[in-house]
């Protein structure tokens, strides 16, 4: 069937529906095959445009219908007609002239199919010696084919209908299935994001926003997901009615690239779409919800503040990595400033610190002045201080490391209401 629509340069309307969805794209309404012929030693390639008929305009304003979701009134009706019938039918032309009917027939006559002659009567043996040279030139061109060699019949098969059958059910079955993305659960007397979803071929869910709108009597439901997989970003735009479902709705796949890019067209959706439609929720994996705290939450020793410190140090580097020399440029000049600025703080600091610094030691001279003692006296004292401030850095030093040990040789428990701190907790 499709053939023969390409042969009488038609679209067929059977299938404006998987047209639509392989976006293909219409010039003037008219669809452009390009045709390759491989019979020949060299390959022929020859363009067809396949015009509107009404059968295909009918099937395209139902399926057009079909994703407004609301009934047509007749105004709507007779203006869409109009528009149809400008945009498909040639000028009218109500010029009196005779000139204007010959070129209209003219017209007709090259365009219209002309009609066949009628065949010659043949007698017996001109129709033994045509089936005769149909016969040969059939066995020449069955000659490398298998099939015209078996011995039962040929039996006609219908897979290119079941084809398009199956291909509408598993779509309807696609539209109805939630898409998995991130989302609340509700404990008790606490809320905690889910795990980050993981597609099949590697893509992890990293945000999920989430709104909704009302359009007559029902609510229309968009979800927005954000993929990452090896430092880019893509997204799934899916509307419909039902929650996180396409149904009477669609589905839209799409790139972003770096993260810089994906937060700027999330600030975008927010503000562009939020107009029309009110933001549900925004949930990302970078905020997750900590949990509550406890007593026996330990504070972070010195060997985890180096890992944090080395973590955020390799995910500036992969973001540098990802980023243009020009981005580069000023990302490195935005660290000179804030550096420059913490400096700059520090000085002052440290100034504000000096007259106290003073006030200080002038007072501990006026204390002493009273109370004059020897040189060797005084001394001695110090020193004595200096052994008793190493001792005590050497005992608190070998403490902080037995517990580091204690910490990592012991498995972590988890937390009861009725359990007991372990010693390193203490």
């Amino acid at each position: 069937d499709f053939l023969s629509c390409i042969k009488e340069k038609r679209l067929p309307g059977d299938l404006m529906d998987v047209f639509n969805e392989a976006s293909c794209r219409y010039y003037d309404g008219c669809l452009i095959v390009e045709i390759h012929d491989h019979r020949s030693e060299v390959t022929e390639i020859k363009r067809v445009v396949m015009k509107p008929t009404a059968e295909s305009i009918w099937t395209d304003v139902a399926l057009l219908s079909e994703d407004w979701g609301f009934t047509w009134t007749e105004d709507i009706a007779l203006e869409v007609e109009a528009k149809i019938l400008i945009a498909t039918e040639e000028p009218l032309c109500l010029d009196p002239s005779i000139q204007v009917t010959r070129l209209s027939n003219a017209v007709e006559y090259a365009t219209m199919p002309k009609k066949l002659k009628k065949k010659l009567k043949w007698n017996s043996v001109e129709r033994e010696q045509k089936l005769a040279k149909q016969a040969e030139s059939m066995r020449l061109l069955t000659l490398k084919d298998k099939r015209a060699k078996r011995t039962f019949p040929f039996e006609p098969s219908f897979s290119k209908i079941s084809y398009l059958q199956d291909w509408r059910a598993k779509k309807q079955k696609s539209n109805a299935e939630p898409l998995p993305s991130i989302d609340l659960k509700k404990g008790k007397g606490r809320k905690a994001l889910l795990e980050p979803v993981t597609l099949s071929d590697g893509k992890k869910c990293v945000r999920t926003l989430r709104f909704e709108r009302s359009e007559g009597e029902q609510k229309v439901y968009t979800l927005i997901n954000i993929y990452l997989l090896n430092g880019q970003y893509d997204g799934v735009l899916r509307w419909g009615t039902a929650y996180d479902t396409s149904i009477d709705g669609g589905n839209i796949k799409f790139n972003l690239g770096p993260e810089h890019l994906m937060e700027a067209y999330i600030t975008q959706v927010k503000s562009t779409y939020g107009q029309f439609n009110n933001l549900i929720s925004d949930h990302t994996t970078a905020n997750m919800i900590p949990p509550s705290p406890n007593n026996r939450m330990t504070p972070p020793t010195a060997l985890q503040l180096q890992q944090l410190q080395v973590q955020q140090n390799r995910a500036l580097q992969a973001k540098m990595a990802m980023l243009t020399p020009q981005q580069r440029a000023l990302f490195a000049q935005q660290q000179q400033q804030q550096a420059a600025q913490q400096a700059a703080q520090q000085v002052t600091q440290q100034a504000s610190q000096q007259p106290q610094a003073q006030q200080l030691q002038t007072q501990v001279q006026s204390q002493a002045q009273p109370q004059p003692q020897p040189q060797q006296q005084i001394n001695h004292a110090i020193n004595q201080a200096h052994l008793q401030a190493q001792i005590q850095a050497q005992q608190q030093q070998q403490q902080n490391t037995q517990q580091q040990q204690q910490v990592m040789n012991q498995p972590q428990l988890p937390s009861t209401a009725h359990s007991t701190p372990s010693q390193s907790h203490i």
